[in-house]
């Protein structure tokens, strides 16, 4: 049973939930309802709009609840930056965070809250909680992860690790709920190309963080296609990770010892990615899988 602590005057939430969102107003409309429909009620929601935007902002304001609440950046700044803008404005001990295209299951928070209640105040300054998502995409939907990450291997390797069909790795911030100190300490960097994956990594290698996910599907993340974020063309990835070859000691071992033909092309995008994005904060540890990549 969830311990939840109700507010006569106005305190603080438990979990202050961040939406960054531009230019979406009917889908970041309907995540704020998913939000809002919690069975887990201590919460306030927080809507930072990436830059004066009149649809949305007039959208918000019909929404009649004393949880929510709406920043206007006065100019562009991004998806982490926004991010930022509302965990610096949080008023709860919690921190979860939304795309504005992606959706809740109402049990969403009330299933993470109650992971984390079973774990150690010592461990609570470290935790980040995940769970599965449903992933709708055109080619047909599926839940992700196929493995859950269970911190005896090494996160880089979980998330990276595309030798076989059974992994099916995904962290994606629509799933995460993180205390409020862990993510202003980390902080969602936009020098990042993929601030999600950044953020974890950096967790795991600059604070131990434990990383506990809730395997039931309980968020709806959803993808125009399931294509690569950088490209498919394996000489443009494979130079981009060549870049980060200093930080990512295995990728000389892979790119001398497995020819490019044997390499996912979407372990290699997944991986230079990210090589590019976390440059300098820690070493990926080699996820070559029997020492040959298929």
């Amino acid at each position: 049973m969830v311990q939840q602590a109700f507010h006569g005057e106005k305190t603080s939430p438990m979990v202050s939930t961040v939406i960054a969102t531009k230019a979406r107003p009917k889908l970041v409309l309907r995540a704020v309802a998913t939000v809002l429909q919690q069975t887990f009620s201590d919460l306030e929601l927080i809507v930072v709009v990436d830059g004066p935007d009149a649809e949305t902002e007039a959208g918000l304001s019909l929404i009649r609840d004393s949880r929510l609440r709406v920043i206007v950046n006065s100019m562009n700044v991004g998806c982490a930056a926004s991010r930022m803008v509302g965990v610096n404005a949080a008023k709860g001990e919690w921190v979860a965070f939304l795309d504005d295209d992606d959706e809740w299951l109402p049990k969403k928070l009330e299933h993470q809250i109650e992971e984390m209640q079973r774990t150690t105040a010592l461990e609570r300054s470290r935790l980040i909680v995940t769970c599965a998502m449903h992933i709708v995409s055109p080619f047909g939907d599926s839940v992700r992860p196929k493995r859950i990450y269970d911190n005896g291997q090494a996160f880089d390797v979980w998330l990276f690790d595309r030798t076989g069909l059974r992994n099916g790795a995904v962290f994606q911030a629509s799933s995460v709920l993180v205390s409020a100190e862990l993510a202003r300490t980390l902080r969602f960097r936009p020098e990042a190309a993929h601030e999600d994956w950044d953020f974890a990594l950096r967790a795991k290698a600059e604070k131990d963080a434990k990383i506990i996910t809730v395997p039931k599907p309980l968020v709806r993340h959803y993808r125009d296609d399931l294509t690569p974020r950088m490209t498919n063309d394996h000489k443009i990835t494979q130079q981009t990770a060549e870049k980060s070859a200093g930080f990512c000691p295995y990728w000389s071992e892979l790119s001398s010892e497995v020819p490019p033909r044997l390499v996912s092309w979407r372990a290699l995008s997944d991986f230079g990615l990210c090589a590019s994005a976390c440059a300098g904060s820690f070493s990926v540890s080699c996820w070559i899988a029997g020492g040959r990549v298929t």
